[in-house]
């Protein structure tokens, strides 16, 4: 910021309007512009756009959302094979609870329901006498 200087006549306190007149103009276009920025930053396309981002770069949000789907899917898939296309309220009713609760389980527990699955998956391979390759079925998931 400038210092002070004394207006002694009306040359100097011309100069020193358009001195704060050219600050005045500069500071207005810097709110402008920080102004449309913000704008524009709360468009949903943007937001999208920023979540997106902090999704691809946070190695925890991809492992959450990863497993948020795996649950959705298992809970999904367990009440479409237990109940089927069965009718009626209370089977309905039942049929969320159940998949809530399945969903819930695998999103709060992935590894362990990880770790079952490929126990099942090599006693189902055994049980079709088909030897696994430990490697492999673990590399796979």
């Amino acid at each position: 910021m400038e210092t002070k200087k004394n207006i002694i006549d009306q040359l100097s306190l011309s100069q020193a309007i358009a001195v704060l007149e050219i600050r005045q103009r500069e500071e207005k276009f810097l709110i402008k512009e920080e102004a449309t920025e913000f704008v524009d930053s709360l468009k949903p396309v943007n937001l999208l756009r920023s979540v997106v981002r902090s999704v691809r770069d946070s190695p925890e949000t991809k492992d959450d959302i990863i497993h948020g789907v795996v649950g959705l899917g298992t809970g999904f898939l367990a009440n479409k094979v237990l109940l089927g296309s069965l009718q009626g309220p209370l089977k309905k009713i039942l049929g969320f609870v159940m998949q809530s609760a399945i969903t819930s389980a695998t999103v709060k527990y992935p590894e362990v329901i990880k770790n079952k699955g490929i126990d099942i998956f090599k006693n189902f391979l055994h049980a079709i006498k088909i030897k696994p390759d430990s490697d492999k079925v673990e590399s796979f998931y």
